[in-house]
């Protein structure tokens, strides 16, 4: 692994505002977690064990210390760097079956008041249902039994949607960092129709701003 320091002085030249790259930079970081964990695996004795285990939480700590620096650096350009750092190694840990990890980086989320974004139900496909429900409560941006914004995409005839319900779903969405296409569309439609060229004008520049985003 590069040294701390040297990763978080060339991270903003990753082009982390490309989702694509986020996620291989994510994908570096929990390869260095696995690293550590595999370590703290090898040793049998009991007090070395216990040893390596605290070294291994030090080692933690220290990535999510470099998670919050190069977030924090770039929040201006990236402001959902951190949150979507986190949602990848989430989802890496729990396609690795890595249910250590996972909890661990529940836990670390948490502590830094980080919603991961969604419904419940889609903090347990992302998790593989590997969490505890108070932690999912406490990771969810929705109420139980709640619908998130792509839940309600996802189930709502959108041609048939007023202006309301779209800008409603589309502030949801930006709450996330998101700025879903089929949204943007049909909200310039209707804007153009009703001749709320303002808006129009608006919504069109967020479309150019935010098209590295997938």
């Amino acid at each position: 692994m590069l040294q701390i320091n040297v990763i978080e002085q060339i991270a903003p030249f990753f082009r982390l505002h490309v989702r694509s790259r986020q996620e291989e930079f994510a994908r570096y970081l929990f390869s260095t977690m696995t690293g550590i964990s595999t370590k703290s695996d090898e040793h049998n004795d009991e007090e070395i064990n216990k040893n390596s285990q605290r070294k291994s939480m030090n080692d933690y700590t220290t990535i999510f210390q470099l998670i919050d620096s190069i977030s924090k650096n770039l929040s201006n350009d990236i402001p959902m760097l951190k949150h979507e750092l986190y949602i990848y190694l989430l989802r890496l840990s729990a396609q690795h079956r890595r249910t250590d990890l996972t909890s661990r980086l529940a836990e670390q989320c948490i502590k830094d008041n980080l919603k991961i974004g969604g419904s419940m139900n889609e903090i347990d496909i992302l998790t593989s249902y590997t969490l505890p429900r108070d932690i999912v409560e406490q990771l969810a941006r929705y109420k139980p039994g709640e619908m998130s914004w792509k839940e309600k995409v996802s189930t709502m005839d959108l041609q048939k949607a007023n202006r309301q319900q779209l800008e409603e779903l589309y502030q949801e969405a930006k709450q996330d960092g998101k700025y879903p296409f089929i949204l943007q569309q049909r909200l310039l439609d209707n804007y153009i129709q009703k001749n709320s060229i303002k808006k129009a004008f608006t919504i069109l520049h967020e479309m150019v701003s935010n098209r590295h985003q997938d």
